[in-house]
């Protein structure tokens, strides 16, 4: 299984096209406002290696699409909250969306 899923993480990161941080399309790590917006153009396409900061971002859903990696800063680090009846805090459109899960935190919905 170790094996696959290392051939799998690999394949992952031969197909990022970009490296970015969802703050520089003004994600608000403070948690005050809706980030929603900022995550999907930052995702885009996919093919993105999504950096988040140390913080808490607060948004309505976010759909992973195909090579996508989102990385945090730690568990109780990096936090990302639902708001309450908006579905999925994160939706994975493909089997290879990568999630770097032991990198934040996913709450939902906000306490």
């Amino acid at each position: 299984m170790k094996e696959r899923l290392d051939k799998e993480y690999n394949k992952l990161l031969r197909k990022i096209e970009r490296d970015v941080n969802v703050d520089d399309y003004g994600a608000d790590p403070t948690g005050v406002n809706d980030s929603t917006e900022a995550f999907k153009k930052a995702i885009g396409n996919g093919k993105v290696r999504l950096n988040l900061s140390a913080g808490t971002y607060i948004v309505k859903g976010i759909k992973l699409p195909s090579w996508t990696d989102l990385i945090g800063q730690g568990m109780g680090v990096t936090t990302i909250f639902r708001l309450p009846d908006a579905g999925s805090a994160l939706m994975m459109t493909h089997s290879l969306a990568g999630v770097s899960s032991c990198s934040f935190n996913v709450v939902t919905p906000i306490p």
